[in-house]
């Protein structure tokens, strides 16, 4: 009897023990070292934090189920901090149901803050907000989380054209850092104060904000940042026509461009000149946005060589520029058009909820709300006239510009019709002599077929080989010849990735799938799942890797 009571004890001690252990590994929420490595590099160095971690993704499917989502929440963040972030939310609303219900509640407010972020980056600014000021409900006393928080929130005012809201936000980041003794965060918050002003045209107290963030940032020793701040104070001078000062301010930042955004500095370094007419260093200033800008800095960058050329009577630099112009203005132009739509379109939703709540409030409630409701009206409207007004500025200048190219190509001497077909004669060493003299009937599948790039092509495919830049561009130079200029209809018709470029002049020269997968090193799955995402994505349509193939022969 006594024996069979111990027994039961004992059962009951390995039930209590094996209880014990199982709310201690859930509650615990250990990680891995590695994980926690990552999330350290994603601070330093996030390009490495995406590599490590998509190195661990395979090791993850033996992982329990908060290590995997440790895991997904840090390959959004790096991916975010590495400005790589894919906008999907299907791949960050699990992770914030997930720490919602059973998860490590610590990073519940980092799930919050990063679904923000891909509202964000999608243009939703209602649900960015919203998302935003869970995260800050839930921040408790990270200071850094909530800088962060504030900081994208005052940036979708910004946006919306609200720039007192912004200037109120910014102005809170600052408080928070001052209160963490946070000197970079204060300087980041002053920074983003002036740019609030300046939206509203008071140049000359947004500089003296830039001068304070000036000073902090010299006492800090943080070089990086104080020529950070140095671009922005040589970019309010220039507005208050200071141009002895902007260009002062702009020294350090040109000499250590290695440290800062390039596009910014050589843009901001290019419109003073502009504004001076100092030609020469606009040029020189200019080469450099020719390869580093963004398309931002380009379209500006070739706009203004296009005036120095008709300036100088320079035919060829003339159509050079012109056209170059004419291609990153289109781009602009469609850019600016989608983003235009998407605010408004935000801002219509944001005003429709805001109602359906207002009609459960009290008079007093709903007074408010109609006021409200007007004042975003008028902003609309506003930035709607504004808008409206910028383009067709632009397209006066547009118009203006071609007329100029059109009266000096006028005067051009006709023998630079010859010009071009001289440039292009290289091309004839990548054709076989007995092609160039067959009957003008053939069509261009034959000649491309019976080319020595394709055969060179082919043979790569066969042997797995990785064909260099340089032969990837006679590819691209022999279709244009060949197939009416076909490369440079995909790159002004289609926003693509390199990838999906070469892709597209293998599909024209008619290789197959598999042979394409061997030259770009991918899977032949990936090929044809990447043709079908193109024909979607481009047409509006349904449709099949051949449609996508087709189209593209198309042009």
């Amino acid at each position: 009897m006594t024996k069979h009571i111990l027994v039961r004890l004992k059962k009951k001690q390995s039930l209590v023990m094996l209880i014990i252990c199982m709310l201690c590994s859930c509650g615990g929420h250990h990680y891995p070292t590695s994980l926690l490595t990552a999330d350290s590099l994603t601070e330093v160095n996030p390009d490495s934090a995406v590599a490590l971690l998509r190195q661990l993704r395979p090791q993850m499917q033996r992982e329990r189920k908060a290590v995997r989502m440790y895991h997904r929440l840090l390959t959004v963040k790096a991916a975010d901090k590495a400005d790589q972030l894919q906008p999907v939310p299907d791949s960050i609303l699990p992770i914030v149901r997930y720490y919602e219900g059973r998860g490590d509640k610590r990073l519940l407010p980092t799930a919050y803050y990063y679904a923000g972020r891909t509202y964000y980056e999608l243009h939703d600014a209602p649900q960015a907000l919203d998302w935003f000021q869970k995260a800050a409900e839930v921040a408790g006393d990270d200071r850094e989380l909530e800088g962060c928080i504030y900081s994208n929130i005052g940036h979708l005012f910004l946006y919306q054209g609200l720039y007192e809201k912004m200037y109120e936000t910014f102005n809170k980041v600052y408080l928070l850092s001052r209160q963490a003794n946070d000197t970079v965060g204060m300087i980041y918050g002053l920074r983003d104060m002036a740019t609030a002003i300046e939206a509203n045209n008071d140049h000359q107290k947004a500089l003296d904000l830039l001068k304070t963030a000036h000073t902090l940032a010299i006492q800090s020793g943080n070089l990086s940042l104080r020529l950070n701040i140095e671009t922005a104070l040589s970019n309010q001078h220039k507005y208050i026509g200071n141009y002895d000062k902007a260009i002062q301010y702009i020294q350090a930042p040109l000499s250590h461009i290695d440290l800062m955004n390039k596009s910014a500095v050589y843009s901001t370094a290019v419109s003073i000149y502009k504004r001076i007419g100092e030609a020469d260093s606009l040029r020189f200033y200019a080469e450099y946005i020719k390869h580093k800008g963004d398309v931002y800095a380009k379209d500006s960058v070739y706009k203004f060589l296009t005036q120095l050329a008709i300036k100088d009577k320079n035919i060829d630099s003339i159509r050079h520029y012109f056209d170059l112009y004419l291609s990153y203005e289109d781009s602009l132009r469609e850019i600016t058009r989608t983003n235009e739509v998407a605010k408004v379109n935000s801002l219509y939703d944001y005003q429709q909820r805001e109602k359906e709540i207002a009609l459960l409030t009290i008079d007093n409630e709903k007074k408010r709300f109609f006021l409200y409701l007007a004042c975003i009206t008028l902003i609309i409207l506003t930035a709607l006239f504004f808008i409206s007004y910028q383009r067709l500025k632009k397209r006066k200048e547009r118009v203006g510009v071609m007329l100029q190219y059109s009266e000096q190509l006028k005067k051009a001497d006709a023998n630079l019709v010859d010009s071009g077909i001289k440039e292009r004669s290289h091309l004839s060493e990548w054709v076989p002599k007995d092609i160039q003299v067959l009957n003008s009937t053939m069509t261009n599948d034959i000649l491309i077929k019976q080319s020595s790039i394709y055969d060179k092509f082919q043979n790569m495919a066969q042997e797995n080989a990785t064909p260099s830049d340089e032969e990837w561009n006679k590819l691209e130079e022999f279709l244009n010849d060949q197939c009416n200029s076909f490369s440079t209809k995909i790159k002004l018709l289609f926003n693509l990735s390199v990838q999906d470029f070469r892709m597209c002049l293998l599909l024209r020269i008619k290789m197959n799938p598999q042979k394409i997968a061997n030259l770009l090193h991918v899977d032949k799955t990936s090929i044809s799942s990447q043709r079908r995402r193109l024909f979607k994505r481009y047409t509006g349509k349904n449709g099949g890797a051949k449609d996508w193939d087709t189209f593209i022969c198309s042009l």
